[in-house]
């Protein structure tokens, strides 16, 4: 009972009726890969690959996560290195990074990259690598930390984004009281 049968049906419509959306492609790969379809997913990947504005960096992502899903580490290895080589300015290529390595528990690694990834975005930036990371912290258990950085994000709102009051601000809000009474329950 456990898969992405329905989604992937969606999105398989999707590209069919409209294969020139790369995003689509994108959507239905990540589904293949949760049921371990790495087949399929390669002949997306072909096509994806040749698709106008595609994002060259998003190639050798998805051929680790398939190599990965295929239990070939060397490989999966690899093609991360590959982007480190190949885009080493490139904030995307350094948030998939910092991505694999928090899907293999290689936190630190995750944290170093997705800092990285927030550095190099230009103003305003989005937080999704900070958020990255204070999620990261409390599956650690550093809740302390995990707040610090939700403090980052709502610095990122207020000074790049305008924003001071809102939706936003609120649900970032509230992940940091409930750390905070996380972190006195301790």
């Amino acid at each position: 009972f456990a898969n992405h049968l329905k989604t992937i049906r969606f999105f398989t419509e999707q590209v069919d009726k409209f294969p020139e959306i790369a995003r689509n492609y994108l959507y239905l790969m990540d589904n293949l890969l949760g049921d371990n379809r790495t087949e399929e997913t390669k002949k997306y990947l072909d096509v994806y690959r040749n698709l106008e504005g595609h994002k060259d960096y998003l190639v050798p992502y998805y051929e680790a996560l398939i190599a990965t899903s295929e239990h070939n580490v060397t490989l999966a290895e690899q093609k991360i290195e590959e982007i480190k080589i190949c885009y080493p300015e490139n904030e995307g290529a350094m948030f998939v990074i910092a991505d694999y390595y928090a899907s293999q528990c290689r936190y630190d690694e995750a944290i170093e990259y997705y800092e990285k990834c927030y550095k190099m975005d230009e103003k305003p930036r989005y937080y999704d690598s900070l958020h990255g990371i204070a999620l990261i912290y409390e599956i650690q258990g550093n809740y302390e930390k995990a707040v610090n950085t939700y403090d980052r994000i709502l610095e990122n709102l207020k000074e790049e984004w305008n924003f001071n009051e809102g939706e936003p601000v609120n649900v970032i809000l509230k992940e940091k009281q409930r750390l905070m009474e996380l972190i006195m329950r301790t």
